[in-house]
């Protein structure tokens, strides 16, 4: 219930700062400027295959965060020496 209600916050904190992203909001301009003169059937799929993509990516990004963090949550309860000492050796 805990890593439920963490992901809501997250995408929904994610979902302000995307749609505030100037970068953002020029690509969205562009790919519907695109569709100007495209069949909106050929569209639409166009577009549903697009945000089923990047829904795909964004999971798999968020969740290898989330993976990574937690690695680093446990390396850091280890002796910091035998932390610098791994570090230093490689």
């Amino acid at each position: 219930m805990l890593l439920k209600q963490m992901i809501a916050n997250d995408l929904r904190n994610c979902y302000e700062v995307a749609s505030n992203d100037e970068l953002l909001q020029r690509l969205e301009s562009d790919f519907y400027a695109y569709r100007e003169g495209m069949d909106v059937k050929d569209f639409t799929k166009l577009e549903e295959i697009f945000s089923e993509y990047m829904a795909r990516v964004t999971r798999i990004a968020y969740l290898q965060g989330m993976k990574d963090f937690n690695e680093l949550c446990l390396q850091l309860r280890e002796n910091t020496n035998d932390i610098m000492e791994k570090y230093i050796d490689a």
